[in-house]
């Protein structure tokens, strides 16, 4: 019969292994997690799609160089409005969209322009100033591009009650409907009135801003108000 002896020194010495292998495998991971938390941030989606048993494709106008423009696709990060606007009365952006029905069934949709992120700022009276309260949207479609060019689309806002006040996060009118492999083009515009005065006027060191995206609200023909 063999009897086991206890070596102090052995223990101890495992021990003290086990406590070093334990405290690199604990920075380790702090540092892979460090990474991933900083990596998780770099993207901000700011375009909302919902879609059921279709397939849809949205792609934008993009200036490519000196005039010369083509059609990406949009993604949830894709930024269509300059965030670096600076809005005062009568300033207009315009994005153009492409929408396609690239499926095998019709489909209703529903365009929207959203907000979110608004930075408040204040006038020379102290009061504060909510960008969005100051801005309008509107919406023109249409089957071909002539239809939808920037002058065309401000008159249109301007005429169109049901486009001049449009609420952010309001879907833009009626749905409307594209068969398999149809294109429709829209003409979105973002813009301050010219009837503004100066409770828009900002003072000191808080602009105010407001990030600005669309949502595509799409669904089988027929089914859509069940979203």
């Amino acid at each position: 019969m063999f009897k086991i002896k206890n070596d102090p020194s052995k223990i101890t010495k495992i021990m003290l292994l086990l406590s070093i292998f334990l405290l690199c495998l604990w920075m380790l991971m702090g540092t892979f997690t460090t990474v991933s938390w900083f990596t998780d941030k770099t993207r901000t989606k700011v375009n909302s799609f919902v879609i059921g048993d279709v397939s849809l494709e949205v792609n934008h106008k993009v200036d490519k160089e000196n005039g010369n423009f083509e059609y990406e696709k949009v993604d949830s990060f894709t930024k269509l409005f300059d965030d670096e606007a600076l809005y005062e009365p009568g300033y207009t952006q315009v994005v153009y969209l492409q929408i396609k029905n690239v499926g095998d069934v019709d489909f209703d949709y529903r365009l929207a322009v959203n907000q979110s992120d608004a930075v408040l700022g204040f006038n020379q009276e102290g009061k504060a100033i909510y960008l969005p309260d100051y801005l309008k949207y509107g919406v023109v479609f249409g089957k071909n591009e002539s239809v939808i060019n920037r002058t065309i689309a401000r008159a249109s806002a301007e005429n169109n009650m049901s486009l001049a006040d449009l609420a952010f996060n309001s879907f833009a009118g009626q749905r409307y409907s594209l068969k398999p492999g149809d294109i429709e083009y829209a003409a979105i515009i973002v813009y301050m009135p010219e009837t503004v005065g100066n409770t828009a006027n900002y003072r000191g060191d808080a602009r105010p801003s407001v990030t600005l995206g669309i949502t595509v609200l799409a669904s089988q023909a027929g089914t859509i108000d069940r979203l």
